[in-house]
């Protein structure tokens, strides 16, 4: 009763700011545990994390069950002196039908493409069983032995830049070249091409519009070893290291696609590459328009084929030639 008037008001403010910053620190407190709480189940709540591993358990499972399904689909195929491939698949497609009810077989060769619900597993004819949730097998290059060749469906443009990996097994022995690796061309009026190939001399050949740079005279192309290349204009990288020329570019969009393993002229697969393909990513400009990894292809129809697969369309690349691409 002996406040005065202003020391009352002063009491009161000072316990309205105690009251809030009791609030802003229990907010904070809350929002660290919040963090903490991620941190320690890797950004999952404690059910999703719970029914992860449910899950994960439940596919071992399977995996065991599988595995021993083809163990003794193995034995069985020894045990009767019989041990050629179609015996023990067919041991194995029996038996995943008379002890996995809810088991649904894809395709009737190895690899053997296995679905038991949402869960796809391959089995192999060396017992292997993988899980996979794609329908390819991604592998370490495509191969080619000189008659295969791919149609990337792109048309380069003055905009276009190649980054691919490439070794190459053997001549070509073609008048000019020992082989175009990527490329298409136009000859006639106004002829014009964008271009990467081997020279008979085993240089790194580039042709941009009516332009050629076969690199310095030192970068020689060795048989079987890697080679990676970054191609945009008149910069050329090879293994890194940069070449320069002073060479145009084309200014139009060509009118025929690009190939790989070979270069398109005028609707003909010319000059094809023996070797192989690591990986190739063309762009316009910054912009990435294919994306190939080799694979060997699982989907219905082409099953174990080795192919390309583009990461950016999510689709599959096949032979437009003769015989059959080579994988590892």
């Amino acid at each position: 009763k002996h406040c005065t008037k202003s020391t009352f008001y002063a009491m009161f403010e000072q316990r309205g700011i105690t009251l809030i910053s009791l609030i802003v620190t229990i907010i904070v407190l809350l929002i660290l545990a919040g963090v903490t709480i991620a941190n320690i189940t890797g950004g999952e709540a404690p059910m999703e994390k719970a029914q992860k591993a449910k899950d994960e358990t439940a596919i071992q499972a399977e995996l065991q069950k599988l595995q021993s399904i083809v163990n003794e689909a193995f034995a069985k195929g020894v045990k009767n002196g019989d041990f050629s491939e179609s015996t023990t698949l067919e041991d194995i497609k029996n038996a995943i039908k008379n002890k996995i009810s809810n088991a649904t077989l894809l395709n009737s060769t190895f690899p053997l493409r296995v679905n038991v619900g949402y869960n796809k597993y391959l089995i192999d004819n060396e017992k292997t069983i993988i899980q996979y949730d794609k329908d390819y097998i991604e592998k370490e290059y495509l191969k080619s032995t000189g008659t295969q060749y791919i149609d990337t469906n792109y048309y380069s443009n003055a905009e276009t830049r190649v980054k691919l990996g490439f070794s190459y097994t053997s001549k070509n022995n073609d008048q000019w070249s020992n082989g175009m690796i990527f490329g298409s061309a136009n000859s006639g009026t106004g002829y014009n091409s964008f271009s990467i190939g081997i020279t008979l001399e085993d240089k790194l050949y580039y042709r941009n519009s009516n332009q050629q740079e076969s690199f310095n005279s030192s970068f020689i192309i060795k048989n079987n070893d890697i080679y990676d290349i970054n191609i945009y204009q008149n910069n050329i990288y090879a293994n890194n290291s940069l070449y320069t020329s002073q060479m145009n570019t084309i200014t139009n969009t060509q009118i025929y696609s690009s190939y790989l393993f070979a270069r398109h002229h005028s609707n003909v697969a010319y000059s094809k590459f023996k070797g192989k393909i690591y990986y190739c990513k063309i762009y316009d400009g910054d912009t990435l328009k294919r994306d190939f990894i080799p694979v060997v292809s699982l989907e219905s129809g082409h099953e174990n084929e080795p192919c390309l697969y583009d990461k950016v369309e999510g689709k599959f690349y096949y032979n437009q030639g003769t015989g059959t691409f080579e994988t590892n």
